[in-house]
């Protein structure tokens, strides 16, 4: 995240902010990685910073147009939408879209989210990888399926 140059001033430090250190990041290669790196990341935000009683299907849906406005040449792949994970309802979406290294290099990426409200928290678990990357869309998936939220 600290790579992406944002259009707008005071938006770096929002996301700064609100996307502080995530619990857990794994990633394929060493950070100073050229290229896109795959990688996914958990995080648990106390309720305030998204509001509570929302589902997770709402979280997402909250969360796309403010990276619509942030992103070049941003789809939707996978609409969003309430699935299980961890035996916990969460929500989950699919994008792809273009972002911008603080070097201006542009890099096309894939990003599947989950949310998972639950208590006075709310999990955001975020994947990104190369566009049409089956090896690493498959790892991802196995990575999802194998987590337990309780």
């Amino acid at each position: 995240m600290k790579q992406v140059k944002w259009d707008e001033p005071g938006v770096q430090e929002h996301w700064n902010q609100a996307l502080r250190a995530p619990v857990v990041v794994i990633s394929q290669f060493p950070a100073n990685h050229n290229g896109i790196n795959p990688s996914f990341k958990i995080d648990a935000k106390p309720y305030g910073v998204i509001p509570s009683g929302i589902s997770g299907k709402e979280v997402i849906a909250k969360l796309i147009p403010l990276m619509q406005q942030r992103f070049k040449k941003f789809r939707i792949d996978t609409a969003p939408a309430e699935v299980t994970l961890g035996s916990q309802q969460a929500g989950y979406a699919k994008m792809t879209y273009v972002s911008t290294s603080t070097t201006g290099v542009d890099f096309e990426i894939t990003s599947q989210i989950w949310s998972v409200p639950m208590k006075s928290y709310l999990f955001i678990l975020g994947a990104t990888y190369a566009p049409n990357s089956k090896a690493s869309e498959a790892e991802v998936k196995k990575i999802a399926q194998s987590i337990s939220i309780e």
